[in-house]
């Protein structure tokens, strides 16, 4: 799945299904240039097969968790303007935008 914005700034949030393993990438995620260690593909194990993610985007942070409480992560974020859109690749997604 990836997070995108107008100026081109994305997260891209993967799930390897065979090494059983998320991966956050925030190496495009906006303001990245205040630390060499920041822009970072982050990972994590997900303990089993994942069915379901919830994932809740703020203006400076991404929260994934799997709905069977196995996992969770977090990363911060700088976008210089919101991410509006989302396209998912290889699998199935129900968006619920907050009002």
């Amino acid at each position: 799945m990836t997070l995108t914005n107008d100026k081109g700034e994305q997260v891209v949030i993967a799930y390897d299904n065979k090494k059983e393993e998320l991966s956050m990438d925030r190496t495009k995620s906006g303001i990245t240039d205040f630390s060499a260690e920041f822009p970072v593909v982050t990972k994590s194990p997900t303990y089993g097969k994942i069915k379901t993610l919830q994932i809740f985007i703020d203006k400076s942070s991404i929260e994934i968790f799997d709905a069977e409480g196995k996992m969770g992560m977090t990363n911060i974020v700088f976008p210089t303007e919101a991410y509006n859109k989302v396209v998912v690749k290889g699998g199935k997604a129900k968006i619920y935008p907050l009002k």
